[in-house]
């Protein structure tokens, strides 16, 4: 008789999860054709299947784990994950499961199409019995760190729920729930929240900020896709898009996860020409050369397309910023700067005209002291230290070391200067600047031009302050790992 009940169970259970499984996607696929978002079937899941916040968004999408895994992994093949780590960001906050922090939470957001907060919609089951819990100010992120510490996990339910919500809740979904119909001021709305969230990158690294600006790119195409507008509308949502998918871009390059930079900047160029975009295409060929360049790869050529894809009607800041690094990409593949100082030359006519066209968001940061970086950098490339030394200090006094990321790199370049001039102690006091300033900077770009000054140092370390730092850049820990 145990016997015929396991041969029963062996073959009922299968048959009970199909069911189980057809049933899920039915009901999903109804909801969906009645206009429900993600997130709101994943409430219905929630409500009737009684599941965690995590598990409904999943199931209403009709992926098992090893799927999720899967699609992680083909989106960020630079950060591989298993079924695994999907079942213990699922059984969270249970002991068996592992807290997803914010920028997993954005991750599967991306893959989700919903926001950060809506993943933690649960949250709240698990402090209900808390009422002393304090709930504090959407933008209050002190809860992060308290006394140099891990917060206690009452204030991580409380705090997380609301911080997530506030970086990674994208109004993109709010007007898809709204009745999937949206109005002429989308766009600009979305470029005013762009706006904000750029300025992240004057602060932080790329690997702090890259879910983030993922997430916002991958909001703004689930709506492209999903909402009802004009033609304009649409043509101005791509341009939205090539502009998220450069800054998403710009912070994986940052993090050097090279291949997912280039598959946004192309994805960004592509999304350009759709709009029309004659200056975003124009950057987005800017920012492939750029990056070729930091990979060895031939740039000039791409950065002379770049200007000419913008043309001259496009706004000054725009053509300043493309020819200073049409400039950068000429000095790395040519021993005459000419050419390199005609490119700089036209990048500081286009700044004198400034006034004559509104700038873009994303160029409106080039001014003077940009240009003057820029021409230090060209001229140490090109073999001018004693050229370029001024010109470096003269522009790095008028930089804030809260921009440390940014100032550490144009700091190497001074640091290199000195080394070419024969200047070998200033040079090594410089680079340990460098090393200090970039200390936690989320960033890869500062730890490699480090190990470029390090390795022309390394004959010299019978100098005193050489040695010192060679020894200090031998044990800087790296600060650019993926997030578990």
């Amino acid at each position: 008789m145990l016997e015929l009940a396991t041969v029963h169970w062996r073959t009922q259970m299968p048959a009970t999860l199909h069911s189980q499984r057809r049933e899920r996607a039915e009901l999903s696929a109804r909801l969906r054709a009645a206009g429900k978002t993600w997130a709101e079937i994943a409430a219905v899941f929630r409500e009737r299947y009684r599941i965690n916040a995590r598990v409904a968004m999943r199931l209403a999408h009709g992926w098992s784990q090893r799927q999720v895994a899967d699609r992680w992994t083909a989106r960020w093949p630079d950060d591989p994950k298993t079924l695994k780590h999907i079942s213990y960001w699922e059984q969270w906050p249970a002991p068996s499961g592992h807290e997803p922090g914010l920028r997993v939470l954005a991750s599967l957001a991306c893959l989700y199409q919903c926001s950060a907060g809506e993943l933690l919609a649960d949250v709240g089951d698990f402090r209900q019995a808390d009422t002393a819990a304090t709930t504090g100010p959407p933008n209050d992120t002190s809860w992060i760190t308290e006394g140099g510490g891990r917060v206690q996990r009452r204030e991580f339910l409380t705090a997380s729920a609301a911080v997530a919500g506030t970086l990674a809740a994208a109004p993109q979904f709010a007007y898809l729930a709204a009745g999937r119909r949206i109005g002429a001021d989308v766009p600009a709305t979305l470029a005013r929240r762009l706006s904000r969230l750029r300025r992240l990158d004057n602060y932080l690294g790329g690997s702090e900020t890259y879910r983030l600006y993922a997430a916002e790119l991958e909001a703004t195409k689930t709506l492209a896709r999903e909402a009802v507008c004009t033609q304009q509308t649409s043509q101005e949502l791509l341009a939205i898009i090539s502009e998220q998918a450069q800054q998403a871009g710009w912070a994986a390059f940052d993090a050097d996860w090279q291949q997912t930079a280039r598959t946004l900047y192309q994805e960004s160029l592509d999304a350009a020409r759709a709009a029309g975009s004659r200056a975003l295409e124009g950057n987005a060929l800017a920012l492939l050369a750029y990056q070729n360049l930091a990979t060895g790869a031939p740039a000039a050529d791409l950065a002379e397309a770049s200007c000419q894809a913008a043309g001259s009607g496009t706004p000054p800041s725009v053509r300043a910023l493309l020819h200073e690094r049409r400039a950068w990409a000429i000095a790395h593949e040519t021993t005459s700067p000419d050419e390199a100082r005609r490119a700089l030359g036209i990048a500081a006519a286009a700044l004198e005209e400034r006034d004559a066209g509104h700038a873009p968001d994303w160029a409106a940061w080039v001014d003077h002291t940009e240009l003057q970086i820029m021409t230090g950098r060209c001229l140490t490339r090109l073999g001018q230290p004693l050229a370029a030394i001024p010109v470096l200090h003269a522009a790095l006094d008028r930089f804030d070391d809260a921009q440390a990321r940014d100032k550490a790199l144009y700091m190497s370049w001074l640091a290199e200067a000195y080394l070419d001039a024969g200047e070998i102690d200033t040079a090594a006091a410089v680079a340990g600047d460098v090393l200090a300033l970039s200390a936690g900077v989320a960033s890869a770009r500062p730890a490699q031009r480090l190990r470029v000054i390090a390795g022309r140092l390394a004959g010299r370390s019978a100098v005193p302050a050489v040695a010192a730092l060679l020894d200090q850049v031998s044990s800087a820990r790296p600060t650019t790992t993926w997030p578990g």
